[in-house]
């Protein structure tokens, strides 16, 4: 790859040496990383994008000479490390809501030494702005490639103060995000062992007594119930680099088996959806017809099984950018799911209830007249 270098007396040379043999060295970011300060210093270099984790934050300390310190936040809510030293009268810190929000504009200056790194102005897509260091007026100002406006690295020189800084964006936006190979922490034996997540429910039961006494007559225990499958998929990193593009979810995930002789069980099943959470509605149907002879009473139940699990999982995350390009990561997600069996319905002979036996009222009109 080939870096330009914005700074004053510093070459691409010097850029590829600082970011030879690091996380920084390669990945999927704008064609022409730049960099605006002078060569002297440490390097460094942050980025986490291998782990499928971008920067959302950045806080910055200066006086009016030069920027004093730099520091990083990312979507996993860990901080990077101070760069240069934490003083100066002038701070701000800047953070923002990467699923939503994208680097709308980011300008540097140097300052005016070629040593160190003066100013920096940084303005978000809904507005918000961090602009902190030195008096820039009359200097040049450098206007850096964003790409596509997500933040996804950072590197430079640094010891006292901030000596260099270059800031790396994903080089286009993403167009697809593809989660698959879901291995899930719970082993599937163990759950079948214990059936667990699996119980039976009551949909609905019916009692019918045969008041003929010379004939038989039949009943139809019939009904339908509605209700509902449902799974959800989360993965707080996969999706921030979706969000508002296509996100693709395919391979093996628990749900409730077909009826075996032990039961129901859990079971994996191929699933290729478009969407993070999903459901949709099941119908459950029954009838059992039962002859019941003269006199007899039958009880009958209607029932399901149903599966809910709530579980951790680590998958494999592929993201596409429109330029082609394409990187991988290892994360962990979590499954919520609901899931119905078909419905079963049986009756059997049960007592039949007695009679109660009123007492006989006397009609009004009569009194007086027992007897007579």
């Amino acid at each position: 790859m080939k870096f330009i270098s914005t700074l004053l007396g510093v070459s691409s040379l010097l850029l590829g040496t600082i970011l030879a043999e690091t996380d920084c060295s390669n990945g999927p970011w704008q064609k022409q990383p730049s960099s605006v300060g002078g060569s002297e210093g440490s390097d460094f270099c942050e980025t986490k994008f291998k782990q499928g984790v971008i920067i959302n934050g950045i806080e910055v300390w200066a006086n009016k000479e030069t920027v004093r310190a730099v520091q990083f936040k990312y979507s996993d809510n860990t901080l990077s490390k101070v760069y240069g030293e934490a003083d100066g009268d002038k701070h701000s810190r800047l953070e923002w809501d990467a699923a939503a929000t994208t680097v709308d504009k980011l300008t540097m200056w140097g300052n005016g030494k070629a040593t160190r790194l003066g100013r920096i102005y940084l303005r978000l897509s809904d507005g918000k702005e961090l602009d902190v260091g030195k008096d820039t007026d009359g200097q040049k100002s450098y206007e850096q490639d964003r790409g596509s406006g997500v933040m996804v690295g950072a590197f430079g020189k640094s010891g006292l103060d901030i000596n260099m800084l270059g800031i790396l964006f994903l080089g286009s936006k993403v167009k697809k995000v593809r989660v698959s190979e879901m291995k899930f922490d719970d082993d599937i034996q163990t759950l079948n062992s214990k059936k667990q997540g699996i119980t039976a429910q009551v949909l609905d039961e019916a009692t019918h007594t045969n008041k003929k006494t010379d004939s038989n007559d039949t009943f139809a225990f019939i009904n339908e119930v509605s209700k509902r499958d449902s799974k959800k998929f989360s993965q707080s990193l996969a999706f921030t680099f979706g969000y508002h593009v296509d996100i693709e979810i395919s391979g093996q995930v628990l749900g409730l088996g077909a009826k075996a002789t032990a039961g129901y069980n859990w079971e994996l099943q191929t699933t290729h959806t478009e969407e993070t959470e999903s459901s949709f509605e099941r119908k459950l149907t029954w009838r059992t017809d039962t002859i019941v002879k003269p006199g007899k009473t039958i009880h009958c139940k209607a029932f399901a099984n149903v599966g809910s699990f709530d579980g951790g999982y680590t998958s494999k995350v592929k993201v596409e950018l429109e330029d082609a390009r394409t990187f991988t990561f290892t994360e962990k997600g979590r499954l919520e799911a609901v899931s119905w069996s078909e419905a079963f319905s049986s009756c059997e002979d049960v007592p039949t209830p007695k009679r109660e036996v009123l007492p006989r009222r006397v009609a009004r009109g009569m009194i007086g007249q027992i007897g007579q």
